[in-house]
């Protein structure tokens, strides 16, 4: 056999040798894997954030004198109790008392106007009286009743008067400030009380990227800064549809319970999450092992092969070093999370051992 021969088949022989299916030459690639579990998974965002009182109305003085307070601060009130009553100079009272006297009067001449009615009637069945007698005496009485009427209301009118300065709460609360003691004199527009409104808010301007993603009803947290006091759940309940025009921020209120156990008083700041996608019993694995191969997304599978199965996946939440996927992955299945050499699809994979 000739050297040229002889030595192309020795070359043949070795390639074959070191080449075949690749699987007899390549060692097996380490890899680092999790078994994908249900999880709950949920994306928030969070701002600083100071907690007020939910609501607060200050009851403003009609003017006139303080008549009576009703309350004391810290009572509990619910809508419509009268808080405390004002009223007007002593020309007003006065108007009242004159009322009264007119109406005492108006009755008294009514009495005797259907008194003398009944008699003229009584004599002029017995022809004591003429007929323009009887009707004088009914016309008399039908005056007076009208006076009385009369009386009535300008009774009305005068108290009516008095009392445009009862002030009543304008919802369920409790009393902040009361100013003022019986009897003082009040000028137009003085703090008489003011009531505090169950529950705390919370008020601020977020960024404008979140126009379309905040929605009154989603879930709201607020943890206080001061560990002493638990952090309080609520929601948001309401956010505007559109960017304030002087700070090119979105206006959002949230409220919130005022707490068990430690109250947490208005005044306290700290931070307010705010809850905006969940998803209960999903597919949930490390964001980092998704990889991305000419803008499509893959997650390499350990198959039950030993093998790297590239998977196309849909992602759905991200939250913070986790991500969910929508499509691709289902439970049970093995996820790479890092391995000792570049991942392809069917190379021969082998968990690294602990």
């Amino acid at each position: 056999m000739k050297p040229a021969v002889a030595f192309a088949l020795l070359s043949m022989a070795f390639l074959a040798g070191c080449s075949g299916d690749g699987s007899a030459s390549e060692a097996p690639v380490e890899v680092e894997t999790v078994v994908v579990s249900c999880s709950d998974i949920s994306r928030t965002v969070e701002f600083s954030a100071l907690l007020e009182a939910g609501s607060e109305a200050f009851l403003l003085s009609p003017g006139g004198i303080l008549q009576r307070i009703a309350v004391r601060e810290g009572d509990s009130v619910t809508a419509g109790e009268i808080i405390a009553e004002m009223s007007g100079d002593a020309s007003l009272w006065g108007t009242v008392t004159e009322a009264e006297a007119g109406l005492r009067a108006a009755l008294t001449m009514e009495e005797r106007a259907a008194n003398d009615a009944n008699r003229s009637r009584q004599l002029f069945e017995a022809g004591a009286v003429s007929e323009a007698a009887l009707s004088g005496a009914m016309a008399a009485s039908t005056a007076a009743e009208a006076a009385v009427e009369r009386a009535r209301l300008a009774r009305a009118a005068a108290l009516a008067g008095v009392r445009t300065g009862v002030l009543t709460a304008p919802f369920d609360g409790t009393v902040g400030t009361v100013r003022g003691r019986r009897g003082e004199l009040s000028s137009p527009g003085d703090i008489v009380a003011s009531v505090i409104g169950e529950g705390l808010t919370v008020r601020l301007l977020v960024p404008e990227r979140y126009l379309l993603e905040i929605r009154p009803g989603m879930t709201a947290m607020f943890q206080p800064a001061l560990r002493e006091y638990p952090s309080l759940e609520g929601a948001v309940e309401s956010v505007a549809r559109s960017v304030d025009p002087l700070t090119g921020l979105v206006p959002l209120t949230a409220r919130f319970p005022a707490g068990e156990g430690a109250p947490v008083p208005p005044g306290i700041s700290g931070v307010l999450s705010i809850e905006l996608a969940q998803a209960r019993g999903a597919v949930v694995i490390p964001a980092d092992a998704v990889l991305m191969a000419g803008g499509i997304m893959q997650v390499p599978v350990l198959d039950e092969h030993g093998r790297v199965d590239l998977r196309t996946v849909e992602v759905g939440i991200q939250s913070g070093d986790s991500i969910q996927l929508t499509s691709g992955v289902g439970f049970g299945e093995e996820v790479i999370l890092s391995s000792s050499a570049r991942l392809t699809q069917g190379l021969q994979a082998v968990r690294r051992p602990f």
